[in-house]
């Protein structure tokens, strides 16, 4: 199967400051008899949850209208670099998660993102170069700014 990649002119880091990530689904829980709990771990539970946001400028936000309408309004899968551990990117496939995406503006001609995000694990991602450069020449708001 074929995923849209993630666009080569927008930024994917998400900002420092609203990362979160869930790495794998809370566990199903059983009451044994003697009133202990067991938690128990599922097929397909190895799927992260991530909160990601960016502010995006105006030519930036027109690039990301157009991915949205190229996936459905973000009802399709993708591929993404995502991190998963708050450092180092890799790149992931990925699905929103529940809801649409969230936009506010905290200042004129700029926009924030912030979206909730499905990453599956890395043997779900499939193989193909990307047209990514993983050096972003902005870095500003990125990781790591964990002091």
């Amino acid at each position: 199967m074929s995923y849209v990649e993630w666009p080569s002119s927008l930024p994917y880091a998400s900002a420092a400051a609203d990362w979160q990530l869930q790495p794998f689904r809370p566990f199903r829980q059983t009451t044994m008899e003697g009133g202990n709990v067991r938690n128990r771990r599922r097929p397909g539970d190895d799927v992260a949850t991530m909160r990601w946001s960016r502010i995006f400028k105006e030519g930036e936000m027109e690039a990301f209208e157009a991915f949205v309408a190229e996936t459905a309004g973000l009802s399709a899968r993708w591929v993404m670099p995502v991190s998963v551990n708050g450092s180092t990117y890799e790149r992931r496939l990925v699905q929103l998660s529940g809801d649409p995406p969230e936009y506010t503006s905290p200042a004129t001609g700029i926009t924030r993102v912030s979206m909730t995000l499905i990453v599956f694990p890395p043997e779900m991602t499939p193989a193909f170069e990307s047209a990514l450069d993983f050096s972003v020449a902005d870095n500003s708001q990125l990781f790591p700014i964990f002091f």
